[in-house]
């Protein structure tokens, strides 16, 4: 009988296998597609496949698609909600209509798939654990899932350094969506946060480093005495 963490793992590596496996299709079909073209096909295939597997289980109140009444805490979405905020406090650079398109898409799906799948079916499936090992084991492989842009984009430093940040961003979603009882404004403020990176005058890495720094010490703070 498979243990909670091994159905996690299994499933991690499930989104793993179709991420790259759409990659290497694409790049047999239409080879030179372009790597933001291409991200985008995937997570649209990505989304598409998760959201058919959440409703064959009929999982979408348990993964954390809660009506409002249910919310709780809610005065913590603020900290997520600001931080969005935080590439655009100089100003907006211009962006050609059909650039924003494209990342208006690809963050939606982005922001859809990975909430749904790391703060909502993972989180799901150890849901026996404690909220400290929950928002770490979710966080790490979150994390962890990054390094597959390695193949899609190359630049290793770049990205290694994106998946630790990606870790930590992580780590503060999880407790949050444990705190709050909810996915749904995870989500959107997920797509802001990558958008608004892509749309401010600031230097994107050291602001993602600011914003993912605060939400772990968020998350550090809300689970506090959570670890058992």
């Amino acid at each position: 009988m498979p243990t909670d963490l091994t159905r996690t793992l299994l499933v991690w590596l499930a989104w793993l296998a179709v991420t790259l496996g759409v990659y290497f299709i694409l790049q047999a079909v239409l080879p030179g597609m372009a790597p933001r073209l291409a991200s985008l096909w995937i997570i649209a295939i990505v989304a598409l496949l998760l959201a058919a597997g959440v409703s064959a289980l009929h999982w979408w109140r348990a993964v954390g698609y809660t009506p409002p009444a249910a919310w709780r805490d809610t005065a913590w979405l603020a900290v997520p909600a600001l931080l969005t905020l935080l590439p655009l406090v100089t100003g907006i650079k211009p962006l050609e209509t059909d650039t924003l398109l494209l990342l208006l898409a690809g963050y939606a799906l982005t922001g859809f798939a990975e909430e749904t799948m790391f703060r909502g079916v993972l989180v799901k499936l150890l849901e026996r654990r404690s909220p400290m090992a929950i928002a770490a084991i979710t966080a790490i492989l979150f994390g962890l899932v990054h390094l597959s842009n390695i193949v899609i984009r190359g630049n290793v430093p770049v990205i290694a350094a994106q998946a630790v940040g990606a870790a930590a961003f992580g780590f503060g979603y999880a407790a949050l969506r444990q705190r709050t009882g909810t996915v749904v404004p995870l989500i959107v403020t997920h797509m802001l946060t990558d958008l608004f990176l892509q749309l401010g005058n600031l230097p994107l890495i050291p602001v993602a480093v600011v914003q993912d720094v605060i939400l772990f010490g968020v998350g550090l703070y809300l689970l506090r005495g959570r670890a058992g």
